[in-house]
């Protein structure tokens, strides 16, 4: 009779274990679904993996929240800097004077995003004073009027949102909401994978984030293969908003949001060569992308994010200054997403041959378009024709609106990222229909 030695025993136990993780993880692989997210900077993808997070991974952990909390205090500095910079650009002046000696504070601190870290570190909290300033700030009607303007430039979504709380960041020990890590912007850099379990669906579920940005975009194709489905955002509301071309001074966003103040919201006569229509260079992405051969086979879920900005934005800036074909309501955000919708739609694929086919469908929700308003006729039948190729039909927020060309598919969304309720709506909405090909493929059914 053999006896196993000590050291026998502990490397075959060694092997056994790394042959059940091995199996495990191969387990584990064969079961996921691969789903990618893309579109231009800011327009919603780090805010849709963080509601999945708290929709399907219990949202975050007490660090991760902690180490957000200098982005809290970074997000609520740079929103009252660029205000407190637009009132100079706009010509309004303080309610208070005395709110000079609170402007000249939060201007003279260094709110890029790479000092935040460095700056709030050591803060539970965020300074009484800060706190001080940015309260009497955004109590002066001055400040308001600024506020009120913000159809002009570009300030970020959740600036109100920083302001109203701003007193609660500065309690002490402060801890981050959910919420607040929400509503936080950062830019993405590099490629970041989240893996999610999927209960319903016994299914793993890998989303892959990559940066909006010009630079990141080449990481792109480093992502695509064996993508199930792609998620593409854009903002709706950036249809009359610009994206400024990088220099050796300026490389990110912030350039964008000060040069867009000189713009005023206004076209500019002249050929402004240094700028780019936000939208138009996410269609011309979007465009790009679903035309690729290598993802032939792969589907297509279109977010139309940021539908909320639409809906208070269309009121004072009209589609058509634009968009010269656009022929709806001028301010009525229904048509106006109705017709973001339909142009995004008919310029999918549009580089495949022109003679393939493309057959829409529609598998049509009971829930009503949160577009739409009651004398809208958005819901009513109707049928129109797009470049004489495409017709839609019950055009409406929920309608899984399903543009096909053989394999392909096209599922468009009204989506509101922050909202947490809606994005789990959207998303249970279309899983199963993005996991079918996969759960046939793996005889899961």
């Amino acid at each position: 009779m053999c006896i196993e030695s000590n050291e026998t025993r502990e490397k075959r136990k060694r092997n056994e274990k790394i042959e059940k993780i091995l199996k495990e993880t191969k387990s584990i692989v064969r079961k996921q679904v691969k789903l990618l997210l893309l579109g231009t900077g800011e327009s919603g993808k780090s805010t849709f993996i963080k509601q999945m997070r708290i929709i399907h991974d219990n949202g975050f952990t007490s660090t991760e929240l902690k180490q957000n909390r200098v982005y809290v205090f970074h997000n609520t500095i740079q929103c009252m800097q660029l205000l407190l910079q637009a009132m100079k650009f706009l010509s309004i002046k303080f309610e208070n004077e005395e709110n000079f000696d609170h402007a000249n504070r939060i201007l003279s601190i260094d709110c890029s995003y790479s000092q935040a870290p460095e700056i709030f570190a050591k803060q539970s909290s965020l300074s009484k004073e800060l706190v001080e300033c940015i309260r009497c700030l955004w109590r002066d009607s001055g400040v308001r009027k600024c506020y009120e303007h913000r159809t002009e430039f570009q300030l970020s979504d959740s600036a109100e949102y920083f302001f109203q709380n701003v007193e609660r960041f500065g309690h002490p020990g402060y801890i981050p909401t959910n919420d607040d890590i929400v509503r936080i912007r950062l830019p993405t850099t590099g490629i970041i994978e989240h893996l999610f379990y999927i209960k319903s669906a016994r299914i793993y579920l890998r989303i892959i984030d990559v940066g909006g940005q010009d630079n990141e975009r080449m990481k792109w194709i480093n992502c695509f293969e064996g993508v199930t489905s792609i998620i593409f955002l854009t903002a709706l509301n950036e249809y009359d908003m610009y994206k400024y071309k990088s220099n050796a001074r300026y490389n990110d966003s912030e350039h964008d949001q000060l040069a867009q103040l000189l713009d005023r919201g206004q076209q500019s006569q002249s050929k402004n060569t240094n700028r780019i229509n936000r939208m138009e260079e996410s269609l011309c992405l979007f465009r790009l992308i679903t035309s690729l051969e290598l993802l032939y086979k792969t589907s297509f879920i279109l977010f139309l994010n940021k539908k909320d900005l639409l809906e208070e934005k269309i009121k004072h800036s009209s589609l058509r200054r634009i968009f010269d074909d656009y022929d709806g309501r001028l301010d009525d955000a229904a048509d106006a997403g109705r017709y973001i919708k339909e142009l995004f739609i008919r310029n999918a694929f549009c580089n495949y041959n022109a003679d393939d086919d493309i057959q829409p469908q529609q598998e049509v929700d009971s829930d009503e378009d949160d577009l739409a308003k009651p004398d809208n006729d958005i819901r009513k039948d109707s049928h129109q024709t797009l470049n004489g190729r495409l017709s839609m039909n019950n055009i409406g927020h929920h309608n899984h609106n399903q543009i096909r060309r053989k394999t392909k598919t096209i599922y468009s969304h009204f989506t509101c990222a922050t909202d947490t309720e809606n994005i789990k709506f959207v998303f249970d909405s279309v899983k199963w229909t993005v996991l079918n090909k996969n759960m046939e493929d793996f005889g899961l059914h």
